[in-house]
């Protein structure tokens, strides 16, 4: 046997006890280590982000659970793992978790053969732990820690606003008004017989023909503005009425449950529901007595009450339907820096994206904004922070042909960064990651769904931009290595 043959083997053997138990044993796991989704696993720093998470839940006075094999990094990857797979579902995810060990090995887990993990609910109960326990600057932070030696162009800082939509049937004030009439009487049948006091039908008889009248509604395709107030007041009136019927029923309910042993009271989810409504009624029938007048904090979908109409302008939609959010991208990567499910004005904005993260990344000296930010405040603020902008120039131009050249020059490239860069993000997280509509319903699996996939794709994009350097370097190394035939 030849003696380099024969030290070969041993070594190998060496290197794999080197590796821990539970994932260096199969070869299959450096595999998935060179992989796509290896390579975004290991570029995710889930131990800091689980710390800091872990940590906010402790000042908050919540203890950190561990459910079904997974711990806070287990269910940030499992929420990475739906985003960078693009909607992958709940009970899809639960299932390749089940079978699959790459799965298992990026959630930090492990399955034995004879365990199987049938909890329905696990991964939505994360996210309403995660999103109760987000503080979006320090998971900021980490970020910027953990990706520091990667940015590139620190210096230059980007912002923009933009509306993530959920899904929701576009809203209408008689949707609302008949799907609140809907669970109020059914509610009243339901509590009625649960007490025993009879039925209250003969009091709602007319009730009964609001259902073909609804149906004839929607099947029309040209609805007149006579048809359309007229069906509102109808379930006004009818809406008024079932809130009267139902409110003395909750209350003898919530007594007897005080007195009863054995009797449930209302769910809270029943109570939250039944002041939505009302909250509903109040303001529609404002709008219906003053119809030009504007509602504070309009409901628009019974299901999901804290979504707010937000008037984006947009040719295309001028309003979306769920969370605005100001953005911050530094040297390739996205930061969430306000999310909101109220509109605000980003313009006022300016002066935090600019000072934010000053330790980690340096001092600000370019910054790309769209024209909502240039207000004079934003503009005196670059200009004693010696900050480049891409705002339209007040003013006169400097006299010198040399130096106007080079400003306008300066605001056009800046501005070209801004739009193609920022933009571009927006599109590729909206198309590539599933935040074209968010499909969970609550404002902090929202949050949670929203991070988690907009960490994806920064953690990808460094992905890339690793692969492509490793690509030049090798092609700059052939060029460079004399040609064999040749020589």
């Amino acid at each position: 046997m030849n003696k380099n043959n024969s030290h070969e083997e041993p070594n190998k053997i060496r290197q794999l006890q080197l590796f821990p138990i539970e994932f260096g044993v199969k070869p299959a796991f450096h595999r998935f280590l060179q992989s796509d989704l290896g390579q975004l696993w290991q570029k995710i720093p889930f131990d800091t982000l689980a710390q800091s998470i872990a940590q906010s839940a402790k000042k908050q006075g919540s203890h950190v659970p561990q459910w079904g094999w997974l711990d806070i990094r287990g269910a940030l990857a499992s929420q990475v793992l739906k985003s960078y797979y693009n909607g992958l579902s709940d009970n899809k995810l639960l299932e390749k978790l089940n079978q699959c060990e790459v799965y298992q090995w990026f959630c930090f887990m492990h399955l034995r053969d004879d365990e199987q993990i049938k909890d329905k609910d696990l991964f939505c109960r994360w996210r309403v732990f995660l999103g109760s326990h987000m503080d979006l600057d320090s998971l900021n932070v980490v970020q910027l820690q953990a990706w520091k030696g990667e940015l590139e162009h620190p210096h230059l800082r980007l912002s923009d606003a933009t509306a993530y939509e959920v899904l929701i049937a576009y809203p209408s004030s008689v949707k609302l008004l008949w799907q609140s009439c809907e669970w109020i009487f059914e509610s009243i049948a339901k509590i009625s017989k649960h007490l025993g006091v009879g039925s209250l039908k003969k009091q709602y008889r007319r009730y009964e023909d609001q259902l073909p009248r609804q149906r004839a509604y929607d099947k029309s395709r040209r609805k007149t503005h006579a048809q359309t107030r007229n069906r509102i007041g109808q379930l006004l009136f009818w809406l008024n009425k079932g809130l009267g019927l139902l409110k003395p029923l909750v209350v003898l309910h919530q007594q007897k449950s005080e007195v009863e042993i054995g009797f449930q009271p209302l769910k809270e989810r029943f109570i939250h529901r039944l002041k939505t409504i009302e909250k509903v009624y109040s303001q529609q029938k404002q709008l219906f007595d003053n119809p030009k007048e504007s509602v504070k904090d309009r409901i628009v979908s019974l299901h999901q009450p804290h979504i707010r109409p937000i008037v984006r302008g947009k040719e295309l939609k001028k309003v979306e339907f769920g969370s605005k959010v100001n953005m911050l991208r530094i040297g390739g990567i996205n930061l969430i820096e306000k999310f909101s499910f109220d509109n605000f004005n980003e313009g006022t904005r300016f002066e935090k994206v600019c000072i934010a993260y000053e330790e980690l990344t340096g001092k600000c000296q370019q910054c790309g904004a769209d024209q909502i930010y240039a207000t004079n405040s934003n503009r005196r603020f670059a200009t004693q922070n010696h900050i480049a902008t891409c705002f339209k120039v007040k003013g006169k131009l400097p006299a010198d042909e040399d130096k106007k050249k080079d400003k306008i020059k300066g605001i056009k490239t800046i501005h070209t960064i801004r739009a193609t860069h920022m933009e571009g993000s927006f599109g590729n997280e909206k198309k590539h990651y599933d935040l074209l509509k968010i499909k969970t319903k609550t404002p902090k699996t929202q949050l949670a769904y929203l991070f988690c996939a907009i960490l994806t794709a920064n953690a990808m994009t460094l992905v890339g931009r690793e692969k492509k350097g490793n690509k030049q370097n090798k092609q700059m190394a052939n060029k460079s290595k004399p040609n064999a035939r040749a020589a």
